[in-house]
């Protein structure tokens, strides 16, 4: 059961949208870009303040660090951020970061401060072995000659120095119990000393988002929490694509986790994933064991303010999402059906993969059979273009549903094929705008909107997981045995020329080739989840290209 979050204003406020004005025969996106003139600001121990330049093309940043409360200062002005650090008297290094986050993007800066007038540097503060274990080398950067120690003797871990040299190794053996375990090695020059952090993870570690009390789950509590246990952010909101937080951890079977997050409050939605389906044990009990209760499938906590979704799909692999979920104050009705499931997405033809989709006169047939009317005047199929749009009845419109329109393969208007294109007249996209929004969403105060219990779970047994908020619109996947991806995706949105602007939920649907066998497989991947996500957009754009009627932004 997954719960997504919209911040309404008013009656209900629109949330963000990417979209940029382009010309007709042109797809463009507004491109949020975040610059910052240093990566990383270092002071000596007396402190002082250095400068740091922010380019972006958003109309306001902030800057914020978990070191604000201790000592060191941020202050903005105009394009520039200064950083003031007060003098370091605690006898070893101070650091931490400060995040710059603009609209969607976001960029982080490394903040080190020396406690000494003795110059020690290592090539890595973190080591990480997996279970297998392995060895490591670290160099070190001194003026001063170095002693190099554990904490405390370990009968797995090896520390090799040779007096006078600038590395050492370490070694690990294989880890064969459930459990992580660190150890730190502490190396001195003079009267300074580096700490090095080394973690090796076990044989059955599970990596679960963070989950906290309410207020707690801020991106800067993520950063900690993440920092903490030795995963590293690899990925932050580009203002384009990727909306979310990635950190790479170091255990094999869960890569990365991310968040979808914003400068202030509680994460909206995390997700991490495993191919390795003997684990789905291990996640259940660690689940329980965090206070969580659910029936293995779907799980809810007394405090944490989210709800937990786990999906294993045997030979394919398990995904983990949680969404910010507070308590619905009653039950919703929602529909019998998903829109669009059926039976509009099996009629959607996938080029990429030689899949044919249903003719314009099926369409016809079954929207006349419906009681629909097709708007002559809001389609621009077949002479001008590639868009049918049909008028519901009466009794559809009672239902909540207002409209539904399809995309066509066409020869005429900006996405026009050759006249021997094997897919003219075929479906390749569809769409429903409902007026009831509860059928969707709730709210306990008018403001907030929260997606209900009851169409979360619509969404689970259809087999859809969340994917991205993008662009205003939530996207939803499942992947099917013949390499398809269905793509679900709906908005809290306006048109000006629909319902006189009225706020309706904005369902489309369409097919996309799916470049790995499994949701787990690409929620492992990264880069692989940009990529998709950047033709997830893309075609979302174009469908805004060619319609006849024009969105609100």
């Amino acid at each position: 059961m997954k719960t997504k979050f919209y911040l309404l204003a008013g009656l209900l406020t629109l949330l963000p949208f990417l979209f940029s004005s382009c010309d007709d025969d042109e797809v463009l996106i507004d491109d949020i870009t975040i610059e910052t003139s240093l990566q990383s600001v270092n002071f000596t121990k007396d402190g002082g303040q250095q400068s740091i330049t922010i380019t972006t093309n958003a109309t306001d940043w902030i800057a914020t660090s978990p070191l604000e409360s201790s000592w060191l200062t941020l202050t903005q002005n105009g394009q520039q951020l200064d950083v003031t650090a007060t003098a370091n008297t605690e006898g070893i290094d101070r650091k931490g970061y400060i995040l710059i986050n603009a609209g969607s993007a976001a960029a982080k800066i490394n903040v080190l401060q020396s406690a000494g007038d003795v110059i020690l540097n290592l090539s890595s503060e973190n080591v990480e072995f997996n279970k297998e274990g392995g060895e490591a080398r670290v160099d070190v950067i001194t003026n001063e000659s170095y002693t190099v120690e554990a904490a405390e003797t370990t009968d797995w871990l090896t520390i090799n120095y040779v007096e006078g040299a600038d590395f050492f190794n370490i070694a690990a053996l294989a880890n064969e119990s459930n459990d992580a375990r660190s150890v730190k090695i502490y190396v001195t020059a003079g009267a300074t000393t580096k700490e090095l952090t080394v973690t090796q993870t076990g044989e059955a570690l599970v990596i679960l988002p963070l989950f906290a009390e309410s207020g707690s789950n801020t991106i800067i509590d993520i950063m900690k929490y993440e920092e903490g246990r030795g995963n590293v952010a690899v990925t932050f909101p580009d203002g384009l694509f990727n909306t979310a937080y990635y950190f790479a951890t170091p255990n094999p079977d869960f890569p990365q986790v991310g968040y979808a997050a914003d400068v202030t409050g509680d994460y909206q939605q995390a997700v991490t994933a495993t191919t390795n389906m003997e684990l789905l044990p291990a996640i259940q009990e660690a689940l329980t064991a965090l206070g969580f209760e659910g029936d293995g499938v779907n799980y809810t906590h007394s405090v944490y303010p989210y709800a937990v979704y786990v999906e294993a799909v045997e030979g394919s692999g398990i995904t983990i999402s949680s969404t910010y979920s507070p308590v619905q104050d009653q039950e919703y009705p929602t529909f019998e059906t998903l829109p669009l499931v059926d039976p509009q997405m099996g009629w959607l033809a996938l080029p990429e993969l030689d899949i044919h989709g249903a003719k314009f006169e099926t369409v016809n047939e079954w929207e006349n059979g419906q009681g629909a009317t097709f708007g002559t005047e809001m389609s621009t199929y077949p002479d001008l273009g590639d868009f049918a749009w049909y008028d519901l009845s009466a009794e559809e419109q009672a239902q909540g549903l207002y409209a539904r329109s399809y995309w066509l393969y066409s020869t005429t208007g900006d996405n026009a094929v050759a006249a021997d294109y094997p897919y003219v007249d075929e479906v390749s996209s569809a769409r429903v705008i409902c007026t009831d929004l509860n059928l969707v969403a709730w709210s306990p105060d008018g403001r907030n909107y929260f997606i209900t219990n009851e169409f979360n779970t619509l969404l689970a047994e259809s087999g859809f997981t969340f994917y991205m908020n993008n662009q205003g619109y939530d996207f939803y996947v499942r992947i099917n045995d013949d390499f398809t991806m269905d793509v679900l995706c709906f908005g809290f949105v306006n048109f000006s020329d629909v319902l006189a602007g009225q706020t309706v939920i904005d369902f489309q649907t369409f097919k996309n080739v799916a470049t790995m066998a499994s949701k787990a497989a690409i929620f492992t991947d990264k880069d692989k989840l940009i990529e998709v996500a950047q033709s997830l957009v893309t075609r979302l754009q174009q469908h805004e290209q060619s319609q006849t009627i024009t969105r609100i932004k």
